[in-house]
């Protein structure tokens, strides 16, 4: 392994925690699988072998082993609650802490919306309208109010147009949220994307924007003059899904997507001269 890479921890390898170990090991730059976990030996052992990592069955080893620097959890859902607050006790820190650090240093003002997105490959089977809320939303039901330090205090449920890909689910479903604070926050959940597993969230503030995307943890945004962004390594695509490029993030590096970048900085360059 680099010694500069991220080493990352996948606590869970079954079928979700597989291919967040494939999609790092396989499309992530900066960041490779050191460690899988599983009760069941066998899986653990079968990602480990295909990302390059070890394997274990103790699941709190992982999570406090020295070489790991970040930490997937992708088993049960009802292991959820308890392995995350292990993991931040052992002093991961996810990206959202950032998000509510920058955002109760009060720099850019009051939080007024939130956009947030949950995406996934493909649901369950059996997979119900009331899951993807119950199953997906209620993450976002969580964080919400947290990071704003305001309760929940109004919930709308849409549902428009349905992905053909699935029958008897009404999916992607929007939710708006209202927080006792009077921010409003939009909910999508999208279990059948088809190109991968995709989280984000984005909150726009009296001065400017605080958002968590690829490929850093928190990009934030302030009124005025400023450079074009810093040439990306490589150009997010969202690729057809197929058996092989089904993953979250797929990038693609090389004179391609630098000649894109070129050209979109370039416009916009062209296009803040003839606002001046």
């Amino acid at each position: 392994m680099s010694a500069s890479a991220l080493r990352v921890g996948v606590v869970g390898a079954g079928s979700m925690g597989a291919d967040h170990a494939r999609t790092l090991h396989r499309w992530a730059s900066g960041a490779e699988v050191a460690l899988a976990a599983d009760v069941d030996a066998e899986r653990a052992a079968a990602v480990a072998a295909e990302t390059g990592a070890r394997g274990t069955t103790d699941a709190h080893e992982l999570i406090t082993d020295p070489d790991v620097d970040a930490i997937v959890i992708a088993s049960h859902d009802s292991t959820h609650a308890d392995r995350a607050i292990a993991a931040v006790r052992a002093g991961s820190h996810p990206a959202y802490v950032e998000l509510k650090t920058a955002l109760a240093s009060g720099t850019h003002g009051a939080p007024l919306l939130l956009h947030c997105v949950s995406r996934g490959v493909a649901s369950a089977p059996g997979c119900t309208d009331e899951f993807s809320v119950t199953g997906s939303a209620i993450h976002e039901f969580d964080t919400v109010p947290w990071l704003l330090d305001s309760p929940v205090v109004e919930v709308s449920w849409h549902a428009g147009r349905s992905t053909s890909t699935v029958t008897g689910l009404r999916d992607p479903q929007l939710m708006l949220l209202r927080t006792a604070d009077g921010a409003l926050t939009t909910v999508e959940t999208f279990l059948n994307a088809g190109y991968g597993y995709d989280v984000g969230c984005e909150v726009v503030t009296e001065h400017g924007t605080l958002a968590l995307t690829d490929p850093a943890r928190l990009v934030t945004t302030r009124p005025g003059p400023a450079p074009p962004p810093t040439p990306p390594t490589g150009a997010r695509v969202s690729p057809t899904p197929t058996a092989s490029n089904s993953r979250r993030g797929a990038t693609r590096c090389g004179p391609a997507a630098r000649r894109r970048w070129r050209r979109r900085t370039t416009a916009w360059w062209r296009g803040r001269s003839r606002r001046r």
